[in-house]
């Protein structure tokens, strides 16, 4: 079988539920419904999934129980690969820690700039239009100031209209 072809069996059996052609090729991304129809074709025919009957706009697919079978060992096997593998980077220990570290750091980071972009509009020029210019002057006369100073600098807002 093709990773493809693993990947959609995996789609058709998640949460145990029967899912059209449609539903299938969206969970996997796919817009190549000939492709997606080819697929589920071969998965039948390979005994892995079966289709309800009814009119082709209405056909689901399920897996059977060799289908189910083959997405159990697959899941295994992954969880053996993925538990493996994060025994191995604990065991590497102050390079993972250097890795976290980093992250969390670069997290803080996204959350402060997010919180900066969200009060650009109180820091507009003359035409009143967001200007990233006077958020980086700020930014700067901040720095500069000694410490307690640039709290005590008092804050205003540009009236609306």
């Amino acid at each position: 079988m093709t990773v493809q072809e693993v990947s959609m069996l995996q789609v058709i059996r998640m949460k145990d539920s029967a899912k059209n052609a449609a539903e299938i090729a969206k969970y996997l991304n796919r817009t190549d419904s000939a492709n997606v129809l080819y697929a589920l074709r071969k998965l039948e025919k390979l005994g892995l999934i079966e289709k309800s009957p009814g009119p082709p706009r209405e056909t689901t697919y399920q897996v059977t129980e060799q289908g189910r079978e083959i997405t159990d060992r697959y899941a295994a096997k992954r969880r053996d690969l993925l538990l493996s593998l994060i025994d191995r980077m604990s065991q590497s220990g102050s390079l993972f820690e250097g890795v976290n570290r980093t992250l969390w750091l670069m997290s803080g980071l996204y959350e402060q700039v997010a919180r900066t972009v969200s009060v650009m509009s109180y820091l507009s020029d003359d035409t009143g239009q967001p200007t990233v210019l006077k958020l980086d002057e700020k930014a700067r006369k901040t720095a500069r100031a000694p410490r307690g100073q640039a709290d005590a600098a008092p804050r205003t807002r540009k009236a609306a209209g």
